[in-house]
C-alpha cells in the first residue's frame, strides 16, 4: 500500500525507485465520492474513483521531501531490475518467507497503474486533492497512531 511505501522511504535510504507508476487517491475523496454515487448516480452506472497519477520516483521524492526521508536518486535500470527480482526469489526460497523484492514484485512495480477519474469528476463531481495534502496528512496520522 502506498502508507506502507511512505514509512518505508521514510525509514531508510532507498537510492532506487521502481520503474512504474501508480495511481494515489486519498480515502477521504474515494469515500465521498461513494457516498456521492450512492446518492446521486443511476443504478448501474459505474465509476473509477482514482486519484493523481505518479511515477514510483516522483512519488517517493514527495514521501521523503514531506516525511523527512532521503530522496530516490534515480529510477530501477533493467538489469538491477532482473537481478534484485531473481535474488529476491533466491531468497524467499532460503527463508521460507516472502521478501518485499521478488521477480512477482518487480513486474508488478514496472507498470504503470494509471487511471482516469474523468467520469466520476464529470458526472458527481468529484474532486481529487492535492498530493502533497494526502502525503502530509497521512505522515501526521500515522505519527499520531505511533506507527513513526
Amino acid at each position: 500500500s502506498s502508507g506502507r511505501m511512505l514509512l518505508e522511504v521514510v525509514r531508510r535510504f532507498t537510492p532506487v525507485a521502481p520503474a512504474g507508476g501508480i495511481s494515489v487517491c486519498d480515502v477521504r475523496d474515494v469515500a465521498h465520492g461513494i457516498v456521492t454515487a450512492l446518492a446521486n448516480a443511476p443504478t448501474g452506472r459505474s465509476f473509477v474513483l482514482a486519484g493523481r497519477n505518479v511515477t514510483y520516483l516522483d512519488l517517493w521524492r514527495h514521501f521523503a521531501d514531506i516525511a523527512g526521508g532521503s530522496r530516490p536518486l534515480c529510477r530501477s535500470g533493467p538489469l538491477m531490475r532482473i537481478v534484485a527480482g531473481r535474488a529476491g526469489d533466491v531468497w524467499g526460497r532460503l527463508t521460507g518467507r516472502e521478501p518485499d523484492v521478488n521477480s512477482a514484485a518487480v513486474k508488478l512495480s514496472d507498470q504503470f497503474h494509471y487511471f482516469s477519474s474523468a467520469r466520476a469528476q464529470r458526472e458527481l463531481g468529484y474532486q481529487i486533492r492535492p498530493l502533497e495534502e494526502s502525503i502530509r496528512d497521512a505522515w501526521r496520522w500515522f505519527q499520531e497512531y505511533g506507527y513513526v
